[in-house]
């Protein structure tokens, strides 16, 4: 999916909500790029010390705070943290548009290439699952709906890709620094893309590379779309939140 068309499905899902795509693509191999920095970055084996595998590392966070963050290298710190091969993240979203807003809980689970969305709007669920490279969307009683796309799973559960954002053409880091959000050790940024007019704040977990809180404002100032994590379980999902509805 180019730019253009990158643009267009972020824009359509902030500002119209019914849309489920939010604005993002696959982790972009820039973001994998660790040479000619000329910083010291802490590596996997020396900052992991947690006697439960799935619990936070305070040694994580402190290896990472030893390095110090600017607008300059957080592209390239974002770039060392590694999502969990299977997660459940419990999230909420708002989008705002002139009077009114729209809010969503998230249910959004991962198994490797695998993922499974629950989004509750106004008492309505509205379920998408991605596997073997195919993407269902259904509601309640509802048809089907089936296609195949070169989208991640952040925009299949209508959730900001931070990893997208930050290494795209026009977008500029005005800000980066270590910040504390609701008991997650956070790298925080602030980006403004020039090309859709809006300035966003991302907090991203040190410990799982996963996106706790997000705000993207408009051009005037105002907030127009607020994420917020409440809660990640490093677990493997079970199959059966990867069920398709039987066939009626």
């Amino acid at each position: 999916m180019d730019r253009k068309n990158s643009v267009k499905l972020a824009t359509v899902v902030m500002m119209a909500v019914l849309v489920l795509l939010f604005g993002a693509l696959i982790l972009s191999d820039t973001l994998r790029s660790r040479q000619g920095s000329g910083i010291v970055l802490p590596e996997p084996e020396t900052t992991i010390a947690s006697e439960d595998p799935y619990g936070p590392s305070e040694a994580t966070s402190a290896a990472y705070e030893e390095v110090k963050i600017t607008p300059r290298n957080v592209l390239e710190v974002l770039s060392t943290l590694t999502r969990p091969d299977s997660y459940v993240l419990y999230a909420q979203t708002e989008v705002l548009y002139g009077s009114r807003s729209q809010q969503a809980d998230v249910v959004h689970a991962v198994r490797g290439e695998d993922t499974a969305t629950v989004r509750t709007e106004n008492g309505r669920e509205t379920h998408t699952v991605r596997k073997n490279g195919m993407t269902y969307t259904w509601t309640a009683g509802g048809q089907v709906r089936t296609w195949r796309g070169d989208f991640g799973g952040d925009a299949e559960a209508g959730l900001p890709s931070y990893e997208e954002t930050i290494a795209s053409t026009g977008v500029r880091v005005t800000d980066a620094d270590y910040q504390q959000y609701e008991g997650f050790s956070c790298i925080f940024f602030t980006v403004v893309d020039a090309v859709v007019g809006l300035t966003s704040d991302y907090y991203v977990d040190i410990d799982t590379g996963l996106l706790v809180r997000s705000e993207s404002r408009d051009s005037s100032g105002k907030t127009i779309y607020t994420m917020r994590t409440q809660r990640i379980d490093r677990m493997t999902p079970d199959e059966s939140a990867f069920a398709l509805p039987a066939a009626g």
